[in-house]
């Protein structure tokens, strides 16, 4: 079974691949308006060509503006779970000062009585479900953990995605203009 924070890193390989297959399919289309005999420059072959190019250019930009409003929902994910972890540890802290607390209130109460022995005791439940509490925040915490690599990876897959389509877009343009120059 593939981990789901390696998905997205075997995702980007076929989504690579697609990218140059269908830039060399483009490059196909285009080369044989590069052989186009100079007495025709504008022939509507290449100017079909070029609005083609065009519209995939359009498309192209559409899915970036997609995947950077994804990452930036990701990343308003990340901050709220950061801002979650430190209410936490907040949270934690107080129980820990809490705990602290309680065991020297048991240490001061151990005196033989039947009176403190009854506060002893409700102390050490105290101290239990304190420590349970405890145990219960670090599991949460342990979670946001993962949570926080998990949105993280994501982050960066997205990322790589967008150079990507950074790439592609840029090519598709220089294609473009060469497209043009030729006209």
């Amino acid at each position: 079974m593939i981990p789901p924070e390696v998905l997205p890193y075997l995702l980007l390989v076929p989504m690579l691949l697609v990218g140059i297959l269908f830039g060399r399919m483009i490059k196909a289309r285009i080369r044989p308006a590069d052989s186009a005999s100079p007495a025709d420059p504008l022939s509507p072959h290449l100017g079909e060509q070029l609005r083609l190019a065009e519209t995939e250019q359009v498309a192209m930009q559409d899915q970036l503006a997609q995947l950077q409003k994804s990452t930036a929902a990701a990343r308003r994910q990340i901050d709220a779970a950061d801002r979650e972890y430190a209410q936490l540890l907040t949270i934690m802290d107080e129980r820990r000062a809490s705990i602290a607390s309680a065991r020297q209130d048991f240490q001061a109460a151990r005196q033989p009585s039947a009176e403190e022995s009854r506060q002893t005791e409700e102390l050490l439940g105290e101290i239990d479900r304190s420590m349970e509490e405890l145990d219960m925040l670090t599991s949460m915490k342990e979670n946001y953990d993962v949570k926080t690599i998990r949105l993280t990876q994501q982050v960066h897959w997205q990322e790589s995605e967008l150079r990507l389509l950074r790439q592609t877009v840029k090519a598709r343009t220089a294609e473009i203009e060469e497209a043009r120059a030729l006209l």
